[in-house]
């Protein structure tokens, strides 16, 4: 296992392949690839000067060819960095408000086939798409706050008021998507639904969730399996877990514990420092305040 000492609290954790981006509050950005730190980078606000100078990662993708990261209302911008560490672009949002302006917090970001979905929040909130060299190509206002931003046959925004394909709505508050294959996986106050072509609810309540190949695995008091239809394949008991996490397994995150679980039976544990965030490949990625923790899977 290799421990990492951030020096801000972590906000947020994103993988691509054996790839592990990381972003804190004190605007450190960090990419590993499996056990070994590539290279870290200081971004530093530009809008306010000192004693302003902090500024903190709130949201990142990683894709083919850069990693996109947006900071919050201290700086308002997004980046687009090289995997090898450079900044090769970016762009400021601003909104404003009479005679007062300020930057907008960059709440979520998404990288698709050609263009790069940025949301972003203070008084309103803003859906812009970008080409890869950072020029907009629309920006169209959401109702609500937003809660994720994904790409699935074009891209989709949930936020806690709607769910958005592009700029057509369902009245639909959203709290996670999750994209898989020809489906999409939508967690609401109301409960599950699968999408794909049309709208199917395939379970009543809203609980802990996270898609494994074909299925779709929630906690509901108990471990369930369901197929696409809502259809129970297994069920098993088991403590109640912080996060679940999925690639072709199926992992249950405890704290400083990852148990494993096939078929509705666990099959093994793992033990790993803090709470367990994200899968990279062979490798669990967790969080304890400002430490990040990867550990291999055996």
């Amino acid at each position: 296992m290799v421990t990492f000492n951030c020096g801000g609290k972590i906000n947020v954790v994103r993988t691509w392949g054996d790839y592990i981006g990381v972003g804190c509050s004190d605007g450190w950005i960090y990419l590993f690839k499996g056990e070994e730190l590539l290279w870290e980078n200081k971004l530093s606000a530009t809008y306010y000067r000192d004693p302003y100078n902090d500024v903190g990662v709130l949201s990142m993708d990683i894709g083919e060819n850069f990693i996109v990261v947006g900071t919050n209302f201290m700086d308002g911008k997004v980046y687009a960095i090289s995997f090898d560490g450079d900044v090769l672009w970016y762009k400021q949002f601003l909104t404003i408000v009479g005679c007062w302006e300020r930057p907008d917090d960059v709440v979520a970001v998404a990288i698709g086939d050609d263009k790069i979905a940025v949301g972003t929040e203070w008084v309103n909130s803003y859906v812009h798409q970008l080409d890869f060299s950072g020029n907009n190509i629309s920006t169209f206002k959401v109702d609500g706050y937003i809660t994720g931003i994904v790409f699935w046959k074009d891209f989709v925004i949930g936020t806690d008021r709607a769910l958005y394909f592009g700029r057509k709505r369902e009245r639909l508050n959203v709290r996670g998507l999750v994209p898989l294959g020809n489906f999409l996986v939508v967690s609401s106050d109301s409960g599950i639904y699968t999408i794909n072509g049309g709208v199917k609810k395939i379970y009543e309540s809203t609980p802990l969730f996270a898609v494994s190949r074909e299925r779709i695995i929630l906690y509901d008091k108990e471990l369930i399996a369901l197929s696409w239809d809502g259809e129970i394949l297994w069920s098993c008991e088991v403590e109640r877990p912080i996060k679940i996490l999925c690639d072709g397994g199926i992992y249950l995150g405890y704290s400083n514990l990852v148990k494993i679980v096939e078929n509705g039976e666990i099959t093994e544990e793992i033990e790993v420092e803090g709470v367990p965030v994200e899968l990279a490949e062979n490798f669990i990625v967790s969080v304890r305040e400002r430490k990040l923790h990867i550990s291999k899977i055996p």
